[in-house]
């Protein structure tokens, strides 16, 4: 229970309404000058206000802070998205640069097949040629075993010919000679007188012909 005797105010416990002009207790209106109750609500207020002030510069510098934070973050995210980009651009590089090596091994080995491909069709050639050499060869050597056989067969027939006109010579020597020897036998047989008229009648013959 409130105790309304003049000095007791202290002991009572606060119980203090806000009214549009101060601070007022219900029960101590009169014994409390109103300047008092005014210079308390006002003190209050101040201090309610600073708190709201500092709450809100508190704020204010937090939201501050907070942008400045999103503006590093947006800034680290750019420089961020920068970095993908020109990662991807050298990337981007890398890939065309492999593309072109690709290409340019690719072509490198197409070029080798075709100086694979010319070289065995080179190696081809020189093998026909070759072949064609050593087909050209035999028939060379064929030819010239065949003009040797020739050459012989011709060494032969003339061997032949010549032991056979040989034959034929040493015949008809043996002939004449056996013929010789037959008419010197006969001859001595003859008569000499028969001998001389035969000689006699051949000359004669002989004349007349040419006359």
């Amino acid at each position: 229970m409130y105790s309304t005797e003049p000095g007791t105010a202290h002991l009572n416990p606060p119980f203090f309404t806000f009214t549009s002009d101060t601070w007022q207790h219900p029960f101590l209106s009169d014994t409390y000058p109103r300047h008092l109750y005014r210079y308390s609500g006002l003190v209050i207020k101040r201090l309610v206000l600073i708190f709201l002030l500092s709450r809100k510069d508190s704020d204010r510098k937090t939201e501050t802070e907070r942008q400045r934070q999103k503006d590093r973050d947006r800034k680290t995210e750019t420089e961020r998205q920068r970095q993908k980009d020109r990662d991807r651009k050298t990337e981007t590089e890398r890939q065309r640069q492999k593309d072109r090596d690709r290409k340019t091994e690719t072509e490198r080995q197409r070029q080798k097949d075709r100086d694979r491909k010319t070289e065995t069709e080179r190696q081809r050639q020189k093998d026909r040629d070759r072949k064609t050499e050593t087909e050209r060869q035999r028939q060379k050597d064929r030819d010239r075993k065949t003009e040797t056989e020739r050459q012989r067969q011709k060494d032969r027939d003339r061997k032949t010919e010549r032991q056979r006109q040989k034959d034929r010579d040493r015949k008809t020597e043996t002939e004449r000679m056996a013929q010789k020897a037959w008419h010197r036998k006969n001859v001595r047989k003859k008569d000499r007188k028969t001998l001389n008229y035969d000689r006699f009648m051949k000359i004669n013959h002989n004349s007349l012909i040419c006359s």
